[in-house]
């Protein structure tokens, strides 16, 4: 039996109710599930937007607030240089008092 070679007229060609349920049962199915799957695939992409944003942001709030403490720690130290610096003057100034008030009392 050797195949024909004769046109096919495609108005005449019929496929099973069955078949053509099938197949377009199918094709419902796997775009479904592409698009399900993309929606899925969207909503964890956000999902990791969102925790990589709150890191950051949790990153930046640290940053600021060591910011904050180091800032603190420098002007407690500029305060305490400045302290420092002022007993010094009071030290040599009751120091030049005395030689004077010493003085006064006839001690060279």
């Amino acid at each position: 039996m050797t195949p024909s070679t004769d046109p096919v007229d495609a108005t005449k060609v019929s496929f099973p109710l069955q078949l053509v349920l099938t197949i377009g049962g199918l094709l419902v199915a796997a775009m479904v599930g592409y698009f399900g799957g993309q929606s899925q695939w969207k909503s964890e992409m956000a999902a990791l937007r969102s925790d990589v944003r709150d890191g950051f942001t949790m990153i930046l709030g640290d940053r600021k607030a060591e910011q904050i403490k180091s800032d603190v720690v420098r002007r407690d130290l500029d305060e305490a240089q400045k302290d420092i610096k002022l007993l010094k003057i009071q030290r040599q100034d009751d120091h030049d008092e005395l030689i004077l008030l010493g003085r006064r009392e006839g001690h060279p």
